[in-house]
């Protein structure tokens, strides 16, 4: 129902319906896929996926699935989709492609904390009206970028716990650490414009010192090797709703930083009831602080920002910035639980206020400062 009726700035008004099969219809057998259509680029979008399941527990699924629908770059919200009808209300964004994907994705556990994903994608992305993708020296557009290639994915936990269900399961957060490492190959000899391999490792570990709650902490490497046109890079992870996430640099605009090789830290501290606790009135509401942190460091190495590289097509315009002058770093106060439900965040961006490409959001007249609000049920 979110994203049933919604807003953007290439499709204009977006309608979509969709449908997915549930257990009554099978329960090794998942079929899904929507259909829907922009009033002003007066295009059809759909996307259809079959799903296997050989196992649960081990888990063991196959999946085949065919897009062709709007992309953005760099989007990574964890829980709201694409089209979700809050991004109706956000500034305007032309950076968006048309892109068509078929996807063979494989995933193998074989053991309790040990899982491999294998990954196909036949694609080709094509610009909107707004950003065409045109050469840096020649000026000559490209009317279709051909991206075919190959993921092999490990997840290793130690003893993780999760929640099973039928079609899915959730980890259980603990103190085990969770390590992730993506290999992506892609290559002329696939049917690519470009050849490249693209490593992402990614750590995540909770502390639990005691009465003082607990801390999330989260590291992530990612590096790009080879040239690439610049919808290949490493796109971080940006927020460009009012929705808090713990897994994106929620000051980030969507689309503002690049790189081809980077490091992220990712910090969030529960206290859970030790600071409220000894506020009387306060002590009975169970209301909760929370603190976070994000800092952000990489580089586009001069292979892939080569003005006179004919092969290399050119940066949209109010997008796309190199971290040139240091980290990006972000931090926030929040206080959650709030009637079990609500939590709010306000967070202040510390670095590149004065972007030449986005401006940063502001609050209250105050630059690189935003308030985020979130849901999630706790006791």
């Amino acid at each position: 129902m979110t994203s049933l009726l919604s807003y953007n700035t290439v499709e204009g008004i977006r309608v979509r319906t969709g449908f997915r099969t549930n257990l009554k219809f099978s329960k090794q057998w998942r079929f899904s896929g929507y259909a829907a259509y922009g009033i002003t680029d007066e295009k059809f979008k759909y996307r259809g996926e079959v799903e296997y399941f050989f196992d649960k527990n081990p888990f063991r699924r196959l999946s085949v699935s065919y897009t062709d629908n709007v992309f953005m770059p760099g989007f990574a919200l964890k829980n709201i989709p694409q089209d979700h009808y809050i991004f109706s209300f956000g500034p305007p964004n032309t950076n968006m492609f048309y892109e068509k994907k078929f996807n063979v994705t494989y995933q193998h556990e074989w053991f309790n904390g040990l899982m491999n994903t294998f990954s196909t994608d036949i694609r080709e992305l094509r610009a909107n009206r707004f950003n065409t993708m045109e050469h840096v020296v020649t000026g000559e557009v490209e009317d279709v970028l051909i991206d075919n290639s190959f993921t092999i994915g490990t997840r290793f936990s130690i003893n993780e716990r999760f929640l099973q269900g039928e079609y899915m399961r959730k980890p259980i957060k603990t103190t085990a650490p969770v390590f992730t490492l993506n290999y992506t190959f892609s290559s002329k000899a696939l049917g690519s414009d470009y050849t490249y391999n693209r490593f992402n490792f990614k750590m995540e570990k909770r502390f639990m010192p005691g009465i003082f709650g607990f801390t999330d902490i989260e590291l992530e490497f990612d590096k790009v090797f080879g040239k690439v046109a610049y919808p290949l890079l490493a796109i971080h992870k940006g927020n460009g709703t009012i929705t808090y996430d713990k897994s994106v640099y929620n000051m980030m605009r969507f689309m503002e930083f690049a790189s081809d090789q980077s490091v992220g830290l990712f910090l969030e501290h529960h206290f859970n009831g030790l600071l409220f606790s000894f506020i009387p009135g306060l002590n009975r509401t169970k209301i909760r602080t929370v603190v976070t942190g994000r800092v952000l460091m990489g580089e586009v190495s001069e292979l892939n920002r080569n003005d006179s590289d004919p092969e290399l097509i050119q940066n949209p315009e109010q997008a796309l910035e190199a971290l040139d002058n240091g980290a990006y770093y972000e931090a926030g106060i929040g206080v959650e639980n709030i009637v079990n439900i609500f939590r709010v965040d306000l967070i202040q961006r510390f670095s590149y206020l004065d972007s030449p490409t986005q401006k940063p959001k502001s609050l209250m007249g105050v630059d690189g400062l935003g308030l985020f609000i979130s849901f999630k049920l706790k006791f």
